[in-house]
C-alpha cells in the first residue's frame, strides 16, 4: 500500500496536524484520550506495576506525567534551555520519556546506545561535550571522569511511579 493510499481518509486533519507542534499534539491527545495506552512493552522484572499479564502499559498520562517529572529533574540539577544532554540507557519506554522531557525542558536529547561499546560512548561523550547526562536501565557504565562537573539525573529515580488520575495537572503543566 502506498502513502498516498494510506493518507487518503486523514486527508481533511493534515493541515492541521502539520501546523502543531509536538506539544500541542501532546496535549490534544491528553485531552481526547488520556487513559488511552500511549506505549506497551515487555516488562522487565522489578519494573512498575501496571503489568498485564508481563506486559508494561503506560497511559498519555502516565508518559506524560513521567516526562515533565523528569523535565523538573533535569531543570532542578541546573541544565537550561539549549542545553545538550546525553542520554545513556537502553532501547526502551525510559527513551520515550527522556525524548520528551527534554522537549518539554527546552533541551536537546543526544540519546547514546547502551550496546555500544564503553570507547564507542566515550568517544560519543567527548563529541557531544554534553552539558548534563541521563541514564537509565541501571548503574552507567561511564567512568567517573567523563562525568566530573556534569549533572548527572537517572530518568527512573526522577519519576518513580508515574502520577495516574485526571489529566487536568498535568495539561495545567503542559501549558505553563
Amino acid at each position: 500500500m502506498n502513502r498516498q493510499m494510506m493518507l487518503a481518509p486523514h486527508q481533511e486533519q493534515l493541515p492541521d496536524l502539520a501546523a502543531a507542534s509536538i506539544g500541542e499534539l501532546l496535549v490534544r491527545r491528553l485531552r481526547a484520550a488520556p487513559d488511552r495506552i500511549a506505549v506497551a512493552r515487555v516488562a522487565r522484572p522489578g519494573r512498575r506495576s501496571n503489568r498485564v499479564a508481563g506486559i508494561e502499559r503506560w497511559t498519555w498520562v502516565e508518559l506524560t506525567a513521567a516526562a515533565l517529572r523528569l523535565a523538573d529533574a533535569l531543570e532542578g540539577a541546573g541544565l537550561r534551555q539549549g542545553d545538550r544532554v546525553a542520554h545513556l540507557g537502553p532501547h526502551s519506554v525510559d527513551w520515550i520519556v527522556a525524548d520528551l522531557a527534554c522537549l518539554l525542558a527546552g533541551l536537546v536529547h543526544a540519546p547514546l546506545h547502551a550496546g555500544g561499546s564503553a570507547r564507542e560512548n566515550l568517544g560519543q561523550l567527548e563529541w557531544l561535550a554534553p552539558r548534563g547526562v541521563i541514564t537509565s536501565g541501571g548503574p552507567t557504565p561511564l567512568p567517573r571522569v567523563v562525568l566530573r562537573g556534569k549533572p548527572v539525573v537517572a530518568a527512573e529515580q526522577a519519576w518513580q511511579e508515574p502520577l495516574a488520575g485526571p489529566p487536568g495537572p498535568i495539561l495545567a503543566a503542559l501549558e505553563r
